[in-house]
């Protein structure tokens, strides 16, 4: 009785982490009896613990000598296989499982092991017996999910952790372990759902809160990620990944000064996670403190052991870097690192296994691929006419940018053909190689901003406006709702207001998709539904754009039309001074005026000083 207390006192310890205290309990007994099967046994999956499967198969080799127990097989049979004995490790599990039919541990390892030899079908079922002997063990529950979400069968994971919720109703462990899973699903509705009842089963779990708030920036429920997540960064101010969620929701609320203090300061305590270095590095961005990011990003490149970096977060921080030294104005480099982009987005995988261009090799024709944005889409089209010097092209775009694009096309007058093609059709014949269109400066080697002009008398009035005297001025104040830092750039329209009481000017709304019966008090008409061309066609009658950083600034900017861009105080790397002249005016499109905001404030507050500006600049237009 007395050597089982002190064995369980021991395997109790080593359940806990602590190998070293566990070890010196098996030994004391050792060295008074030993051939104590049990003490060789708990030699044996301390040395299993320790990575030591050598001496742990000979542990456990002993205690099966002087006692046939299945348990003893388990850390044999584990080490075994550790070793690359295969046959030998299943023979092991198997005799376990035959000694006792009923022992979940068995039929554990015995999975674990079958499926290391690729025999899922068999490790499937003793996984499966193992939870039917204990459904209460949340380890045997675990395994299970992680053998199908593994195999990428996501949704009979997730059913198998509803089921594990199901057979342990209240438990806060198998709600979690649902709750994370439908996160990286992407199901966050759900999510949501489960983490806000366990909450109320166990509302002292600040963990809990955390992972709520996390769930619900992703859900862009902002205001309400900050809640919970202050709340469980109060109660625990040592939890690092709180407090980075915390500083990027601050962020994405325009707090940026109180989101540089969290960061930094998690920065401070965790120099060697690059994740928390690429947001610290966003946030100087945004701060406009971009010899700071730039030397983040730099030294999280450098391979030095204590930092590790995964391929992804690699090529973040390549991408980054590349948006920091394009503000700067280096253009070289940051094209460069640009590049990285397509190892984020996935680009070239699996589409038509067409060679890439690499801007200098010989092509038949040269299918050029829009991507991201329609306003980075109408940005970089300006690369084409000298691309079309020496290449027949196609260009590949989305729908909405067909028959504005037929119409640029027509505009370069070159001795080369290019053809417009819908993105996700056919690629023609005679294609050879393909490009995305983002990288043509790359590979052009462009060192400094490439302007062009655009033949806007190509350009019919599909939607005319009613004859006025009046000033006409179209006006966008927001963005997609759908980006997390959408709050950063748009405004309210309770801010816009001030404008609208201007007399002698119609304005217009330059929302897309915005409904007539949506239309703000103040404005005489708002764009027609249709696709880009027809946005250009209404925005050509215009005498002045106002907006805020979406692709309507491109589109007025490509037009030519004058544009009186409202940039948040860090904003897109094309609006920093660099990219300027000195009258405030965009070298990408001469004709957009750039106002900014001079202070990192909160959206409520950051706005109000620079409309005023616009308002003031707008009656002295009349």
């Amino acid at each position: 009785m007395y050597y089982d207390q002190k064995i369980s006192n021991g395997l109790s310890l080593l359940s806990k982490g602590q190998i070293q205290e566990a070890d010196e309990i098996f030994c004391d007994i050792l060295i008074k009896e030993p051939n104590f099967a049990e003490a060789l046994y708990g030699r044996a999956c301390v040395a299993r613990a320790s990575g030591n499967h050598a001496l742990a198969i000979a542990f456990a080799g002993q205690a099966i000598e002087h006692k046939s127990l299945s348990y003893y097989y388990i850390p044999l049979g584990l080490s075994l296989y550790e070793q690359g004995h295969v046959a030998e490790a299943e023979a092991a599990l198997k005799s376990a499982v035959l000694l006792n039919a009923y022992d979940p541990r068995a039929y554990h390892a015995l999975a674990l092991v079958q499926e290391g030899i690729g025999d899922n079908s068999s490790a499937e079922l003793s996984f499966r017996k193992a939870i039917e002997l204990l459904p209460a063990s949340i380890t045997y529950w675990q395994a299970l999910i992680r053998f199908y979400w593994q195999g990428e069968a996501f949704d009979q994971a997730i059913n198998i952790a509803k089921d594990a919720v199901k057979y342990n109703t209240g438990k806060i462990e198998f709600l979690h372990e649902l709750a994370v899973l439908l996160n990286m699903r992407g199901m966050l509705g759900d999510a949501e759902r489960v983490f806000r009842k366990m909450i109320r089963l166990q509302p002292q779990s600040i963990s809990t809160y955390a992972n709520l708030g996390a769930v619900l920036f992703k859900l862009n429920r902002l205001k309400e990620a900050k809640e919970n997540l202050t709340y469980a960064f109060e109660h625990e101010p040592n939890a690092i990944e709180t407090q980075v969620n915390l500083g990027l929701v601050q962020m994405a609320l325009g707090e940026l000064l109180a989101a540089k203090v969290l960061l930094q300061d998690a920065y401070q305590k965790a120099p060697t996670d690059s994740r928390i270095g690429l947001n610290l590095g966003t946030l100087l961005f945004e701060l406009r403190e971009l010899d700071e990011a730039e030397g983040i990003y730099r030294r999280l490149l450098e391979p030095v052991a204590s930092v590790t970096v995964t391929e992804e977060d690699y090529h973040k921080i390549q991408y980054n870097l590349s948006i920091v030294l394009l503000a700067k104005g280096e253009f070289i480099e940051g094209w460069e690192h640009m590049e990285a982009r397509h190892y984020l987005l996935n680009h070239f995988v699996d589409i038509d296994q067409i060679p890439i261009w690499n801007g200098t090799d010989l092509v038949g024709k040269l299918l050029v691929r829009v991507e991201q944005g329609l306003g980075d889409a109408i940005q970089f089209v300006r690369f084409l006419p000298e691309l079309l010097k020496q290449h027949s092209v196609i260009i590949e775009v989305p729908k909405g940018l067909i028959r504005l694009f037929d119409v640029i096309v027509n505009s370069c007058h070159s001795n080369h053909h290019c053809e417009v093609i819908e993105k996700g059709s056919l690629v023609p014949e005679g294609v050879t190689h393909q490009v995305m269109l983002m990288s043509l400066p790359h590979l052009l080697q462009k060192k400094d901003i490439h302007s062009y002009q655009f033949d806007i008398e190509a350009l019919k009035e599909e939607y005319p406006l009613t004859p006025s005297s009046c000033l006409k001025v179209g006006v966008c104040w927001s963005g997609s709702r759908d980006n997390h830092f959408d709050t950063l750039r748009s405004i309210s329209i309770s801010t816009i207001k001030t404008l609208l009481t201007i007399s002698n000017i119609d304005f217009y709304a330059l929302q897309m998709d915005l409904k007539k019966s949506e239309l703000p008090k103040g404005f005489v008409g708002a764009l027609p539904n249709g696709d880009i061309f027809k946005t250009a066609s209404f925005i050509q009658q215009l005498d002045l754009v106002i907006t805020v950083d979406t692709m309507i600034a491109h589109l007025a900017g490509m037009l030519g039309k004058p544009v009186w861009l409202l940039n948040r105080f860090g904003g897109d790397w094309r609006w920093y001074p660099a990219h300027q002249n000195e009258a405030s005016n965009s070298l990408w499109y001469p004709t957009l005026k750039i106002f900014k905001q001079e202070q990192p404030l909160p959206p409520d507050q950051a706005w109000n000083a620079l409309i005023e500006e616009v308002k003031a600049d707008l009656v002295n237009l009349l």
